[in-house]
């Protein structure tokens, strides 16, 4: 075998390998993608994340709908604010008959930032966010308040 084939064959066989999967972080965004012709009827395929599902529908039109619908549903559910998600806490909290609404709510509205979208928040400023309430937290019970009061103003959020 010439050095010609044996690199033709080694090309053929890295043509056939998948490329490595990038990195997809949990807050990724859902996608939809399609419609697509597959054997006289059309398919969807939906990711989130690392996963993904695929739906067949008879027609595009119907194909088509059903897309715009996903994608409804999905600009749906990742717009909504943080007011929003307490609100339905509290409602459910309201429902189980839970005593300290008042005092759950009251810490979340000091924690999060309500008017902003919960898909805003990625994993490292979900840790920042913790880490300067954890000491103001640890601060408020200390008798150092001035230098922890400079400490939880420098913190990042």
């Amino acid at each position: 075998m010439s050095q010609i084939d044996s690199l033709v064959t080694a090309a053929r066989r890295t043509k056939r390998r998948k490329p490595p999967e990038p990195a997809v972080s949990a807050a990724a965004r859902p996608t939809v993608y399609g419609p697509y012709a597959d054997g006289g009827k059309w398919r969807l395929i939906v990711t989130d994340g690392d996963e993904r599902k695929a739906s067949k529908t008879d027609t595009y039109k119907r194909a088509v709908e059903l897309r715009d619908s996903m994608l409804e549903e999905i600009n749906r559910r990742t717009s909504r604010t943080f007011r929003e998600a307490v609100t339905e806490y509290r409602d459910s909290l309201t429902s189980r008959g839970v005593l300290t609404i008042e005092h759950i709510i009251g810490q979340l509205r000091r924690f999060l930032p309500m008017d902003e979208v919960l898909s805003s928040i990625d994993r490292a400023r979900a840790e920042a966010m913790y880490a300067a309430e954890a000491l103001r937290k640890s601060c408020s019970a200390s008798a150092r308040l001035p230098m922890c009061w400079r400490a939880v103003r420098s913190a990042p959020t």
